[in-house]
This record gives C-alpha cells, sequence and structure tokens, in this order.
C-alpha cells in the first residue's frame, strides 16, 4: 500500500471521527495501528542506532573533561605568572612590612608603661607639693597670705568705690 492510499485511510478515519461514527472510526484505527506495526525499525537498526547515540554520549563527556582540564591549566598557569610578576613587589614590600610590624609591636607594648611613668611622676609632684602645703609653717604663711590679699582688695575697694560713683 502507497503513501496515498495511507494517507487517505487516514483522512477516512477523521472523518469518520468527526462525524461520531464510533464503529467505523475504530475499525480504519485498527488498519492504521496494524499498518504502522509494519514499519517497526528491525533490530540491527535499533541496534545501531544506540551505540551511535553511546558513542556520543562518550565525546561529549570525553570533550567536557578536555574543556574542564585546559580552563584548569590556564588558570594555574594564569595565577603563576601573576604571582612571577608580583613577586618582586611583594618581596621588596615584605622586608619593610615585617619592620613596622616589629615596631608597632613594640610601640603597642612600651606605650602604657611610658604613660604609665608619666603619671607616676605627675603623683610624686603632687604628693611633694601637698606634703609642702599642709606642713605648719607652710600652711600658715599660705592662710597669712590669702588673708592679706583679701585685706588689700577691701581696701582698694574702699579707695576706688566712691571715686566711680561720682562722690
Amino acid at each position: 500500500m502507497g503513501l496515498k492510499e495511507e494517507m487517505a485511510n487516514e483522512q477516512e478515519w477523521l472523518k469518520a471521527e468527526l462525524a461520531d461514527d464510533d464503529d467505523l472510526a475504530e475499525a480504519m484505527f485498527a488498519r492504521a495501528v496494524k499498518r504502522s506495526a509494519a514499519n517497526d525499525p528491525s533490530a540491527d537498526f535499533v541496534e545501531r542506532a544506540a551505540q551511535a547515540a553511546w558513542r556520543a554520549r562518550l565525546r561529549q563527556q570525553r570533550a567536557r573533561r578536555i574543556v574542564f582540564g585546559a580552563a584548569a591549566a590556564f588558570i594555574l598557569s594564569a595565577g603563576i605568572g601573576v604571582l612571577y610578576a608580583l613577586w618582586a613587589l611583594a618581596g621588596g614590600m615584605l622586608a619593610p612590612g615585617i619592620v613596622a610590624a616589629a615596631h608597632g609591636l613594640v610601640w603597642v607594648l612600651t606605650s602604657p608603661l611610658e604613660g604609665a611613668n608619666w603619671w607616676w611622676t605627675a603623683e610624686r609632684v603632687g604628693g611633694v607639693l601637698a606634703g609642702t602645703v599642709t606642713a605648719r609653717g607652710t600652711a600658715a604663711a599660705i592662710i597669712f597670705l590669702e588673708l592679706a590679699g583679701l585685706a588689700a582688695i577691701y581696701a582698694f575697694g574702699r579707695v576706688i568705690g566712691p571715686q566711680r560713683n561720682g562722690n
């Protein structure tokens, strides 16, 4: 049976289906299925198609591995190149950096001690001044000077006060 006859039968099946003639549509559909069974592929064809698909899959996996390996090699070589190019710069900055870090560490460790020394010195000076001021003779002299200063301010205010008011 030729292709034209198969298409004609399919068109008749579709017409029967659209006309709601179920018995005729089922009979024609059964004949179409029977004819299509004759067109089944041979076992040899199926085997060759499966082998071709497996080989294509293996080629794709192999290509993927090669591409990933090439990318990894490129990234590795680029990293090595960057390290080689920057080695002189990094080496030139490494020694001064270590020296600066050591100086900074020494400064951090000695700064609190220096600050404490200044506070200890101020405390000693304050202690000496307090001891001097609180001595009996010194305290009496300071009190006398304060009273004399207050008396002078009072007297000065009495002398200048009337002149300021216009009296």
